[in-house]
């Protein structure tokens, strides 16, 4: 799941670069009303798409985390159950 959020992540990242782009080279010299209107659009989606991308790694870091750590306590388990006593 957290990997379709990284993609949207991305996706929105690039929509948004490419919302300022296309009305940054189309309003002209002179339009700073549309370049405001670009930087707000088009950078509040590139803002919002790092946010989902990162809200997707740090899901992917923690399935990591308890990975490892179900992997450790396995290990001390084993190495607990295997101690003379």
């Amino acid at each position: 799941m957290h990997h379709i959020i990284m993609w949207l992540g991305w996706f929105t990242a690039a929509i948004g670069a490419f919302l300022f782009l296309m009305v940054a080279i189309t309003a002209g010299k002179g339009n700073t009303g549309a370049l405001f209107g670009a930087i707000g659009i088009g950078g509040g989606l590139i803002v919002s798409g790092a946010v989902l991308y990162c809200f997707g790694t740090i899901v992917d870091h923690l399935a990591a985390i308890r990975q490892a750590t179900e992997a450790q306590a396995k290990l001390f388990a084993d190495r607990a159950a295997s101690r003379p006593s």
